[in-house]
């Protein structure tokens, strides 16, 4: 979580802590913190992968997806 801190510090939205102060943003604004969500909402996701990986919580999926691969059931993209 020391991650998500640093990025709350460096985030212009962090006194926005209700739907109240979003709703008062002008369309620029607005904008601007869609964009920035993004970024937070993704950088989110990446660290829970990472500590999946970690934690081997997707090894059995890659197994699998190995086996398939292995046994001729994928198809190109």
């Amino acid at each position: 979580m020391r991650w998500w801190l640093g990025f709350q510090r460096r985030s212009p939205w962090a006194r926005f802590k209700t739907s109240n102060g979003v709703q008062a943003l002008s369309p620029e604004e607005l904008a601007q913190f869609r964009a920035w969500f993004l970024e937070f909402d993704w950088a989110t996701w990446d660290h829970q992968i990472e500590r999946d990986v970690q934690a081997g919580r997707l090894d059995a999926l890659a197994e699998k997806a190995l086996r398939d691969h292995a046994a001729g059931k994928t198809t190109p993209l």
